[in-house]
């Protein structure tokens, strides 16, 4: 009873160092911090950058700037796969950024709703 006790404490001990230690997390690359924003459309072209503030798991929020513009607040989530999805706002309309993200760099592309414009992005992190 006492040896059945020891190797059932003995094996929570080991599932829980290796969860703690994240080997049985989830791997999602680390948001924090400034990326350099790139924008390409038919109708538009610009710069900017997101600022990431905060970042817990899947989830992030912070800041994102572009064109001299104010700084409007941004939520994201990240998927397993490396998707990423980005959603803010440019001028009150609403715009999405999807896309797929690896260790530095995002990519993918855009819609802002109001107009239906569609274009691609890019961002690297400073």
């Amino acid at each position: 009873m006492i040896k059945r006790r020891l190797s059932i404490l003995g094996l929570l001990s080991l599932v829980l160092c290796l969860f703690l230690s994240g080997c049985l997390s989830r791997k999602f690359p680390v948001m924090s911090g400034l990326w350099d924003l790139e924008m390409i459309s038919e109708e538009y072209t610009g710069n900017g950058h997101f600022e990431i503030t905060r970042h817990y798991d899947y989830n992030f929020s912070g800041l994102f700037c572009e064109g001299g513009r104010p700084c409007r607040e941004l939520f994201g989530l990240l998927f397993d796969g490396g998707k990423v999805s980005i959603y803010t706002w440019i001028d009150g309309k609403s715009i999405d950024f999807n896309g797929e993200i690896s260790k530095d760099n995002m990519s993918g592309t855009f819609i802002i709703h109001s107009t239906q414009e569609e274009g691609t992005w890019t961002a690297s992190k400073q």
